[in-house]
Parts: C-alpha cells; structure tokens; sequence
C-alpha cells in the first residue's frame, strides 16, 4: 500500500532486488531507436501468470498495439 514511500528510502541495491525477483530477462537496444525505443523485450517471472508475457524483439512496448491505462484513486476524508 506505501510501497512507492518505502521504495522512496531505498538504497540502489536495495531496489535493484524487488525487480531480479520481477523480471526474468530484459534486453536493450545498444543505442536508443529513433522513435525513442530502447528496450528490445523483457521476460517476466510472475507465476500467477500461466500464458507467455515474453514481448518478443522488434515487437516492442511502444508499437501501438498495448493500451495502457493509468487511473489516479484518490481516498477523499469525509
């Protein structure tokens, strides 16, 4: 629930173990691609999870095919 609070007071290796334990392998691109494009795929290790989460090379996060969401909850005091 403050996960972002206690991240905030993280050290890097700290930090760097909540996302070994997440992410099974990522690869880069060597230079950013000029539609700003750096990261080439990445492979999830999440066991709730029973079908392949593997983005495979060339079909990247930013290829118009995902819609991402983002919503803001917000508990109003009353």
């Amino acid at each position: 629930m403050y996960f972002d609070k206690l991240y905030a007071l993280m050290g890097e290796e700290e930090k760097r173990k909540p996302m070994e334990t997440l992410i099974e392998e990522m690869q880069i691109y060597e230079d950013r691609q000029p539609n700003g494009q750096w990261l080439k795929s990445i492979t999830f290790r999440l066991p709730i999870i029973d079908h392949d989460m593997k983005l495979p090379v060339g079909n990247g996060l930013d290829n118009e095919e995902h819609v991402e969401t983002i919503v803001l909850l917000q508990k109003l005091n009353s």
